[in-house]
């Protein structure tokens, strides 16, 4: 429900904040997250570390630009991630059809996954707004959040 999902977004931005509190003063968050984005951007992934929420929390906290390599691999995580649910509810695509594109097929598999599409969306929005043009520092990120 939309209760929910509210309540645990509020509750995500204030591990969000936390975190950002804690990086301020351990710089193994940092080096961490710079190690992590590097790795993913060459398609090294750690089966540890291979939550996609980590990856994109991850690019708040990493020295590390994300490129349209990392913000590719992202997408290509979802979609990938998501391909077992969507054959669990509609078997049915699982079959090659003759024709070279189907349209129920297009449909059903953007349709299914809405829910990762608009979290990765949401991100993308907090991520981008929360950094800014240009990129500021952990501790300018944590002081705009207390200002707020």
């Amino acid at each position: 429900s939309i209760t929910y999902a509210s309540e645990k977004a509020i509750e995500s931005y204030f591990h969000i904040f936390y975190l950002l509190c804690i990086a301020c003063k351990d710089p193994d968050i940092v080096i961490f997250s710079n190690e992590l984005l590097v790795n993913f951007e060459e398609g090294k992934i750690d089966k540890d570390h291979s939550n996609l929420g980590l990856f994109l929390i991850a690019t708040l906290f990493s020295d590390v630009d994300t490129s349209p390599k990392i913000i590719q691999n992202l997408i290509t995580k979802a979609i990938t991630r998501n391909t077992i649910r969507i054959l669990e509810k509609h078997p049915e695509l699982a079959y090659i059809k003759l024709t070279a594109v189907s349209d129920y097929r297009l449909k059903k598999t953007f349709e299914a996954p809405k829910t990762s599409y608009r979290i990765l969306m949401v991100l993308h929005i907090f991520r981008r707004t929360a950094i800014g043009t240009p990129k500021k520092s952990i501790q300018q990120l944590r002081d705009n959040a207390f200002a707020r």
